[in-house]
C-alpha cells in the first residue's frame, strides 16, 4: 500500500492538492490521502488531521473583556483555548487524540509533505508571567510517536531605556504560529518575536520566518509594519501569505480606518457597482451592492495577498 498524504488545505501544490481556503477561523485542517496503489475512486473520505478548539477563549491583550471565539486573524490570534486536541480522522471514521504532554492548547496544524510529520502550534502555560508564555512549534509523526519541541523560549534582546518606558515589559513574551512545511523540508511560520507593534493600536507585529526541518537556523524574512499571517509554500518556490496593510491606498496615518474615495453621496461604478453613501467618520469602510444584487460590507478589510521569496 502506498501512502499519499495530501497537504493542509488552502496548499498549492503539483502533487494534486485540494483547492481551499487560508482564511479558515476555527477548524485547520489537513486533508491526508490514504491509497492503495490502484484504489477505486469511490473508496472512503481520505484521513483527516485537525485541532478540536473551545469556542470561548481567553482574553487578549487588545480586548481584555473579550473571551471568544479564538480565531486566526485581528486579535484572536494570540486567545487560548484550554482543553484543545489535535485529532487525526481515519477513513473509517474513527478518531486519534495524538498525545502531546504540557501543551494546554494547540493549533494550526500542517503535515510534511512525505507525510510522516505534523507541525503545529502548542502552549504550554496560561500564566502571563510565566518564561515560557506564548505559543512555540511543536513536533509529532503521524502515528504520534516522537513528539518534540521545535522553537524556544529563547529570545535575548537589549531594550534601550526599556525600564523606563516599560518596554522591556512589553516585548517579554512572543508567539510562533501557523507553521508550514516547504518543500525542501524547512519551516515556514508567523512569529511576533521581532519586537514591533502595530501603528494605530499597538497590536504585535508577526513577521514571517523560515527555520530547517529541527528548528536551527531560524532567520526571519519579512520586516512589517502590521503583520502578515498564514505562509503558505507554492510550487515555484515563494511564499504566499496574507498581509494586513491597512495604508494600501493613502500616504499617511490621517484617517487611517477610511478609504480616500469615501463620499458623501451613493454612487455606481462603470460595471453597475453601487457603493453607498459613507462619509468619514472612525472606523467606517464603505458597503455597497454588485451589480448581481449581493451586497458589499466593509469593503476594505485591509487583508491583501503578498507573496514573498523565502
Amino acid at each position: 500500500m502506498v501512502l499519499v498524504f495530501l497537504r493542509r488545505i488552502a496548499s498549492i501544490s503539483q502533487r494534486g492538492l485540494v483547492a481551499g481556503s487560508l482564511f479558515l477561523l476555527s477548524l485547520f485542517a489537513i486533508l491526508l490521502a490514504l491509497r492503495p496503489v490502484a484504489r477505486a475512486a469511490t473508496e472512503a473520505v481520505p484521513p483527516i488531521v485537525f485541532v478540536a478548539r473551545s469556542h470561548l477563549a481567553t482574553p487578549d491583550v487588545i480586548f481584555q473583556d473579550e473571551v471568544g471565539p479564538a480565531g486566526q486573524f485581528g486579535t484572536g490570534i494570540p486567545k487560548f483555548a484550554p482543553g484543545s486536541k489535535l485529532v487525526r480522522r481515519n477513513a473509517d471514521g474513527s478518531l486519534l487524540v495524538y498525545n502531546t504532554p504540557g501543551l494546554v492548547d494547540v493549533q494550526s496544524p500542517d503535515v510534511s509533505f512525505d507525510g510522516q510529520k505534523i507541525v503545529f502550534a502548542g502552549a504550554t502555560t496560561l500564566d502571563e508571567e510565566s518564561t515560557s508564555y506564548g505559543w512555540r512549534l511543536y513536533e509529532i509523526n503521524v502515528d504520534g510517536s516522537g513528539f518534540h519541541q521545535l522553537t524556544f523560549s529563547d529570545r535575548d534582546i537589549t531594550i534601550p531605556n526599556g525600564e523606563d518606558f516599560l518596554t522591556e515589559e512589553e516585548y517579554r513574551s512572543y508567539d510562533d504560529l501557523f507553521p508550514a512545511y516547504m518543500a525542501d523540508g524547512r519551516i515556514v511560520f508567523n512569529s511576533s518575536r521581532y519586537p514591533t507593534r502595530a501603528h494605530y493600536d499597538s497590536r504585535r507585529t508577526f513577521n514571517i520566518y523560515i527555520m530547517n526541518g529541527d528548528g536551527s537556523g531560524l532567520r526571519r524574512v519579512t520586516t512589517e509594519r502590521a503583520s502578515v499571517l498564514h505562509p503558505t509554500p507554492l510550487p515555484d518556490g515563494r511564499i504566499l501569505a496574507s498581509r494586513w496593510w491597512n495604508q494600501f491606498n493613502q500616504p499617511s496615518n490621517e484617517g487611517i480606518f477610511n478609504r480616500i474615495d469615501n463620499s458623501d453621496t451613493t454612487y455606481t461604478l462603470p460595471d453597475g457597482t453601487i457603493i453607498l453613501a459613507n462619509p468619514n467618520a472612525t472606523f467606517n469602510p464603505p458597503n455597497g451592492i454588485l451589480p448581481g444584487g449581493q451586497e458589499i460590507r466593509n469593503a476594505p478589510n485591509t487583508w491583501h495577498l503578498m507573496t514573498v521569496n523565502p
